[in-house]
């Protein structure tokens, strides 16, 4: 899911397609099957926060707690995940 986030986000920026190609191509070599508890962890956002259209951020949300790393984003939909997870943000929107 996050490859396809990065074609989206590339193409949005108005990358070259064969650029894009080779990105995918080469971060595809480093995909790991998705941990089940980050799978967990999304059903528990959703439950609690009722936040259905935005399981695809919370996918990321939850996988960038299970990972500890910095969510850094241009979507401004992420600005009402900010307070269901302690995680860090960088809003590039800002």
């Amino acid at each position: 899911m996050i490859l396809y986030e990065f074609a989206f986000a590339s193409k949005k920026l108005k990358e070259n397609d064969i650029f894009i190609e080779q990105n995918l191509d080469f971060l595809s070599q480093f995909i790991k099957p998705t941990n089940s508890n980050i799978n967990k962890r999304v059903i528990e956002i959703l439950n609690e926060s009722k936040q259905y259209h935005s399981s695809f951020d919370i996918f990321h949300l939850a996988f960038c707690e299970y990972n500890n790393c910095k969510l850094i984003t241009f979507d401004k939909g992420f600005k009402k995940l900010q307070k269901i997870s302690s995680l860090a943000f960088r809003n590039a929107w800002l």
